[in-house]
């Protein structure tokens, strides 16, 4: 038994104390310019209108963050506070802009303002990608992720993250992606 207990003990030490990894391929490769998003954009500043916020962003830190509508859950919820809780730290002019992805546009835009007060999220901008469910074919967005997770800073991708099960302790590595100048 003292074996199998060592090797438990040794295997959560290294989960811990390691860097969370994607786990599998979703979003632009590292160092690729970050594209044109156009989005319906549902909540902030722009609300109501149909925005590239790439552009309006002016390479700008930003974490875009994709959502397919079927994927959307608590634990899912609770990665997006993480992350807008600790932006401000890693930068001070950072957004989020949360993606939406859904064959349903009339509802997922009537729902990103719903999710925008339950959250009460400081640096995150809802929106509704309207072209396609599946999300912009130039951003390589894999289907079977639950989220992507896309770090960009100055018109490049810093690193991209696609995760098949989310929750808020990934925030940490996400945010630390960014913190690499």
């Amino acid at each position: 038994m003292r074996p199998l207990n060592f090797a438990l003990m040794t295997w959560l030490v290294l989960a811990v104390n390691s860097d969370v990894r994607a786990d599998l391929e979703s979003g632009p490769e590292k160092g690729a310019k970050v594209e044109a998003l156009p989005v319906f954009v549902a909540t902030g500043e722009f609300k109501g209108q149909t925005k590239n916020l790439v552009k309006h962003r002016d390479g700008k830190a930003t974490l875009w963050f994709f959502v397919p509508a079927d994927k959307w859950n608590r634990p899912t919820a609770r990665l997006l506070r993480a992350l807008d809780d600790k932006f401000s730290d890693v930068e001070e002019d950072g957004e989020i802009i949360a993606v939406w992805m859904s064959d349903d546009l009339p509802k997922a835009k009537e729902y990103m303002p719903v999710a925008d007060r339950a959250l009460k999220l400081d640096h995150t901008t809802f929106t509704v990608y309207e072209k396609d469910p599946l999300g912009p074919a130039d951003w390589a967005i894999h289907p079977d992720a639950d989220v992507t997770v896309v770090a960009t800073r100055g018109g490049k991708v810093v690193q991209s993250f696609g995760f098949v099960s989310a929750n808020e302790t990934l925030a940490k590595s996400v945010l630390k992606a960014l913190m690499k100048k």
